[in-house]
């Protein structure tokens, strides 16, 4: 996804494809998105890509190496927490311990692999 491909706009919901590789610089910059899922294949998420994203509550971000160029990801104005679900080693985990306090992040790791596989039976 380009640098700007969706600044502004009015849609609140969308399923990212799962071969997405990138996401470009203010991609989603002030949509009105309530939840995400990044898939696993995304390398990397580019500054302010959900920056001024007021109804944004929830971001699920698979792939545990993907990369989130600070500041990807800032506060919502009315100081409301966004949960960041991603594994619990991961670069997701890294950015909300840096910049969690000030932006109002809230990490909270899933299961992956081996635990992941034994709570599926």
């Amino acid at each position: 996804i380009g640098d700007d491909a969706f600044n502004g706009a009015l849609f609140d919901s969308l399923k990212l494809p799962e071969n997405l590789i990138h996401i470009g610089k203010s991609a989603f910059r002030g949509t009105n998105l309530k939840e995400i899922v990044i898939p696993n294949a995304v390398e990397d998420i580019g500054i302010w890509a959900f920056m001024d994203c007021e109804s944004l509550k929830n971001i699920t971000i698979k792939n545990a190496n993907t990369n989130i160029n600070w500041p990807a990801i800032t506060g919502r104005k009315d100081k409301k927490p966004i949960i960041i679900s991603a594994p619990k080693k991961s670069k997701a985990n890294k950015y909300c311990a840096e910049h969690g306090e000030r932006y109002n992040l809230i990490f909270e790791p899933f299961a992956t692999g081996f635990i992941k596989n034994i709570f599926k039976r």
